[in-house]
C-alpha cells in the first residue's frame, strides 16, 4: 500500500483497459515532493533521447543541457551510469563526485581479474 512513482518515459508499451483509476483516500498526486535539481549535459544517443522529453536546451556539437529532479542519490547515479559515459552531472558538485566515486567502485568490480602465467598451461 506505499506510495510509487513510475517513470512513464520508460515504459515499453501500454494496454487500454476499461478500468478508471480510483485514488485513495489521502493520496496525494504531486512531482517528486522533495525532489533535488541537477544540471546533466548529454551527448550522443542519450542528448537525441533527452530531447525527446521537455525541459532540455540543445548546445552545440549535438549537446544537451537538461535539469534533471531526483530523490535520491541512487536513481540519479543509476540513470548517470546507465548512458555509459554519455551523461555527466554538472553540478550539484556533490552528486558529481558521487557519481564519480561509484563509477569507480563499479570499474573496479567489473575489471576482469587475470590469472598468473603459470595457471594458464
Amino acid at each position: 500500500d506505499a506510495e510509487k512513482s513510475f517513470r512513464i518515459d520508460r515504459m515499453r508499451g501500454a494496454t487500454i483497459l476499461d478500468e478508471q483509476f480510483e485514488p485513495r483516500a489521502g493520496l496525494a498526486l504531486e512531482r517528486l515532493r522533495d525532489a533535488h535539481v541537477a544540471h546533466v549535459l548529454y551527448s550522443g544517443e542519450a542528448a537525441r533521447r533527452r530531447l525527446e522529453r521537455p525541459g532540455a536546451t540543445p548546445l552545440v556539437k549535438g549537446q544537451v543541457l537538461a535539469e534533471e529532479r531526483y530523490g535520491g542519490a541512487d536513481w540519479l547515479v543509476g540513470e548517470i551510469l546507465n548512458w555509459r559515459g554519455e551523461a555527466e552531472v554538472l553540478e550539484p558538485a556533490g552528486m558529481r563526485k558521487e557519481v564519480a566515486r561509484r563509477a569507480r567502485a563499479l570499474g573496479r568490480k567489473l575489471r576482469p581479474t587475470r590469472t598468473p602465467a603459470k595457471a594458464r598451461r
